[in-house]
């Protein structure tokens, strides 16, 4: 699988995100990030956390994308 990265159009700004889903015996948490960046692929801004509880992958992402289109607001 060849997955490559696409720049935005000219003028515009692309957000990624990821999450990860970690259980160590009984503690559970997710750890999730994203990066802006512009159309010439350059980091304009990014960000990373942990957030402590039990939840499944699909949660997590909903959740790193929530987060992170919460901090391109500020």
């Amino acid at each position: 699988m060849n997955i490559e990265w696409k720049p935005p159009a000219a003028e515009r700004l692309k957000l990624n995100v990821d999450s990860v889903v970690t259980t160590v015996t009984g503690f559970g948490f997710i750890g999730i990030g994203g990066v802006v960046r512009n159309s010439k692929g350059w980091v304009v801004a990014a960000v990373a956390c942990q957030i402590s509880g039990f939840f499944d992958p699909f949660l997590a992402e909903c959740i790193a994308l929530c987060e992170c289109l919460q901090f391109c607001c500020v």
